[in-house]
């Protein structure tokens, strides 16, 4: 099996496993074909397990013409994927309408609002407060409820931190060929992308990050930079520390600031968000 690349300088992905279900990537021909059905074969003659070829589907690029499809069709006897089809709630082919893809989110937004103004003779009760008033931590006058679109964009960041400190995950380095092969993630151009999840991802690019180097220059601290961002107790015990030449040419280790251990966490993001 070939697999797919999603750019030239990508890695070859030839399939996705998530919990029981398979995700299989090849050229839309008899021999590709063939060998996939091989590799379903022993697999089920080792494990003794049977493939559910009913809940089995195949997708086609716009670019496969229709005799290729039929022989692929043919030799897998599976069907062709709907557009309709979901998984875990979720399209398994997106629709151009992003809040037509992501409908889940925003009817489970709606049944909790629901649920907690509640109904009278069939009829919603009168919305008090705002959403986002409720949605504010306890300290702030609200009830620390979770807002899901909030909760959404935390994960997010957490897929960009792990890029950021597992460069060698297949996921990171596919994604690097793609959008800033010859550059750093911090100068990854971020223009429109078609892709939905790379644009989620630079949009949560800097939360809680700063560079070390960035409060540095010719070897000495930038002291009203540095005042500016902390704290005057933090900033006297920062501009204590000597700094060489080569510090402001040295890579940073990447800390979140949002935690004693430096270490990202979900938690830690949601608390601090407004």
């Amino acid at each position: 099996m070939r697999g797919i690349k999603i750019a030239r300088t990508a890695p070859p992905i030839s399939h996705l496993m998530f919990a029981d279900d398979l995700l299989l990537f090849g050229v839309a021909n008899e021999k590709e074909a063939t060998n996939i059905k091989a590799s379903l074969d022993l697999y089920c003659t080792w494990s003794r397990q049977a493939i559910n070829f009913e809940k089995s589907a195949i997708q086609f690029s716009s670019k496969t013409g229709a005799d290729q499809k039929n022989i692929v069709l043919h030799k897998l006897m599976v069907k062709t994927l709907d557009k309709h089809d979901r998984y875990l709630g979720n399209p398994l082919l997106l629709p151009k309408s992003k809040a037509e893809a992501f409908s889940l989110l925003y009817k489970m937004k709606g049944i909790m609002r629901d649920f907690w103004w509640g109904f009278e003779n069939g009829r919603k009760n009168i919305y008090l407060r705002s959403w986002d008033q409720i949605c504010k931590p306890t300290n702030l006058g609200g009830l620390s409820i979770r807002r899901l679109d909030a909760v959404n964009q935390v994960l997010v960041a957490k897929l960009a931190w792990r890029m950021l400190v597992e460069p060698n995950n297949l996921w990171a380095k596919t994604l690097k060929a793609k959008y800033f092969r010859n550059s750093s993630f911090w100068n990854a151009a971020g223009k429109q992308s078609k892709s939905w999840f790379w644009s989620s991802i630079m949009q949560v690019r800097n939360w809680g990050i700063t560079h070390v180097n960035h409060l540095i220059e010719a070897g000495s601290w930038k002291e009203e930079l540095v005042r500016t961002i902390f704290p005057e107790n933090i900033a006297s015990t920062i501009l204590n520390f000597k700094v060489g030449p080569a510090a402001s040419t040295s890579p940073d280790k990447l800390i979140w600031k949002f935690t004693t251990s430096g270490t990202f966490s979900a938690k830690s993001l949601l608390q601090a968000s407004p």
